[in-house]
């Protein structure tokens, strides 16, 4: 048997499995990542998201978005801890990986710290 490439996941097959919450193909790009929760208050938002390199990526948000975030919560983490995240805020989703920056948000999230992240 010859060496074929893996085979790469095309967009319908990525947003399925995220819908479903099933491993995505390109989650080796996060092998040691952090899952987490940035507020941008003047938005009134908060972004829930995985990153290799946190600090980076508020500081990328913050120009896409214009507005000054902070760091709330992160802890070590994988795509599925990522999207459990969004399955259970689902109710205040506002669009993607952004959140009503809300009380249940905040609370859940000082919850997940006390517990050890799981």
């Amino acid at each position: 048997m010859q060496w074929q490439e893996p085979r790469v996941a095309c967009l319908s097959e990525i947003r399925e499995a995220y819908r479903s919450g099933k491993a995505i193909s390109q989650d080796f790009r996060f092998q040691s990542a952090a899952v987490y929760a940035f507020a941008f208050p003047s938005l009134g938002l908060i972004k829930v998201g995985i990153s290799n390199d946190v600090d980076a990526r508020l500081v990328q948000i913050e120009k896409q978005e214009n507005a000054t975030g902070e760091l709330v919560w992160s802890a070590p983490g994988n795509r599925q801890f990522e999207m459990k995240l969004h399955r259970l805020f689902r109710p205040w989703r506002v669009r993607g990986e952004w959140f009503s920056d809300c009380a249940a948000i905040r609370e859940h999230l000082t919850s997940l710290t006390r517990a050890g992240a799981r």
